[in-house]
């Protein structure tokens, strides 16, 4: 006799860089229980992934985060938004890339400060 295997009980394989590029926020894989399968976060300074939506969180997620700048005068945030598993952004996938003017550029560091919603 041969079991059956049913779709909803297989989980889905994570994704793969592909040709046609990594993959979009909206094809993210989950578990059965809709769940996030990924960690999302962004690239800090030091090439770190800060992770702002832990891996297994119930959808729709949301998370925030209080940035500032690594530098005096130091004229835009540059952000980038990652997903994956790896402690080092370099081998987690791209979402996107976002580019935030400060209105003071010539603070100090650490004193502009951007609360960003995710």
């Amino acid at each position: 006799m041969v079991p059956l295997i049913f779709p909803s009980a297989v989980a889905p394989a994570p994704p793969t860089c592909t040709p046609s590029g990594p993959p979009t926020l909206s094809e993210l894989p989950v578990d059965s229980r809709n769940r996030t399968l990924f960690d999302i976060g962004l690239r800090s300074h030091d090439d770190v992934l800060a992770v702002i939506i832990p891996r297994g969180s119930a959808l729709p997620a949301s998370g925030r985060v209080l940035l500032t700048s690594s530098r005096p005068r130091q004229p835009a945030l540059e952000l980038e938004l990652l997903c994956g598993l790896r402690y080092a952004a370099a081998g987690n996938f791209a979402l996107g890339r976002r580019s935030v003017e400060l209105r003071e550029p010539a603070a100090a560091r650490g004193l502009p400060q951007v609360l960003l919603l995710l």
